[in-house]
């Protein structure tokens, strides 16, 4: 696979920058225009435009101006009425086949589930997009939901000049986003027998227990979390042979070991601890500081804990949110949103017993 966009080098490409929307997208614009300076330190001729749109009108920029690209990046709008105005000015500029290149960056994507009119202009840009560059896994799957064909993981214009950085075809078959997501919970059976099906559509072991699938997802699809370097140095908290992280390891292409007894210091890229071999309350912060010590640096952990309360090993909302900034004081940053992947205080039922499986991932720094 050659890149989309030529790294460093002689022959440089005629490319532009949308800049816009709105001037209230300030971290994303400025991406957008360090991301412009670097194509322009790399030897490309590079036109920075800016588009607005308002309630009733939208500005573009010149469709001259873009259709003699050779490629056209813009960040994927947040509102319905802008992402219509961006679709207006790819059509301008000619179709897939005839027109530039396109390269879309998304910080965040609609959920698949969102009203018809608020989908439509999302899944025309993604379609039209030859890459769409997403920051996780979790955006990824969605992504690929929502339609996008070619979809990469990664931070900016790294994802653009690293060819080989991983591309995200459409998949077979969909999975859940709770299947993925680096912060998540578990509280019944349906979402891992998504995952058993998503595994048995590709050849490999199911295993007779949705949770223990669930769980080895998460190991799964952690490594898209990292870079090539520690995709290389996968293990698991688990001798078992029936280990779903390690089996489907290998049907994917990917190593996945177990951990040795005693592993030398910053060596691991992801490490994996997941049901039925996952943590306890009583455990996990050994875990977490194991995993200090044996990761490289920037990689991830990925590790399971029953939600519940009571003498089961469960771990309560409260002692979750503590174990975050436990973890974080000790260099370890949780990747995603507790507070948005717990059920909302009211739903959950604070029992004597486990009623859920909590995946958390973090990054150590």
């Amino acid at each position: 696979m050659s890149a989309l966009i030529p790294p460093p080098g002689p022959s440089g490409l005629r490319l532009v920058v949308l800049d816009g929307p709105r001037r209230d997208h300030a971290p994303l614009q400025t991406q957008m225009r360090n991301l412009a300076r670097r194509l322009m330190d790399a030897g490309h001729e590079v036109d920075v435009l800016s588009w607005a749109h308002r309630v009733g009108r939208t500005t573009l920029p010149t469709p001259a101006a873009i259709r003699t690209a050779d490629a056209v990046l813009a960040a994927l709008p947040r509102r319905a009425g802008e992402m219509v105005a961006l679709q207006v000015a790819l059509r301008l500029v000619g179709g897939r086949q005839a027109g530039p290149r396109v390269v879309l960056l998304a910080d965040r994507l609609p959920d698949p589930g969102a009203a018809p009119w608020r989908l439509a202009p999302v899944a025309w840009l993604l379609a039209r997009a030859d890459i769409l560059i997403v920051p996780d896994a979790a955006a990824a799957a969605r992504a690929t939901r929502l339609g996008a064909t070619s979809v990469r993981i990664g931070v900016g214009l790294q994802a653009i000049w690293d060819v080989e950085s991983p591309v995200h075809p459409a998949p077979e078959q969909d999975l859940p986003l709770e299947a993925v997501e680096p912060v998540a919970v578990l509280t019944g059976r349906e979402y891992g027998r998504k995952v058993q099906q998503w595994a048995g559509a590709r050849g490999m072991a199911k295993g007779s227990d949705p949770a223990s699938a669930w769980a080895a997802a998460g190991v799964i699809f952690a490594i898209d979390l990292v870079d090539e370097l520690a995709a290389a140095h996968v293990a698991v908290m688990s001798e078992s042979r029936r280990c779903l992280a390690r089996r489907w390891g290998r049907g994917l292409g990917r190593e996945v070991v177990a951990l040795p007894r005693e592993p030398e210091d910053a060596t691991v890229g992801v490490l994996g601890r997941v049901y039925p071999d996952g943590c306890t309350a009583g455990n996990v912060q050994d875990t977490l500081q194991l995993a200090r010590r044996v990761l490289m640096p920037g990689g991830v952990v990925v590790l399971t804990v029953p939600l519940g309360a009571g003498e089961v090993g469960g771990c309560d909302v409260a002692g979750l949110h503590a174990l975050e900034a436990w973890a974080d004081d000790c260099g370890l940053a949780l990747v995603g949103d507790l507070s948005r992947a717990l059920p909302r205080a009211s739903a959950l039922r604070e029992a004597d017993g486990v009623y859920g499986l909590v995946r958390l991932t973090f990054r150590r720094r």
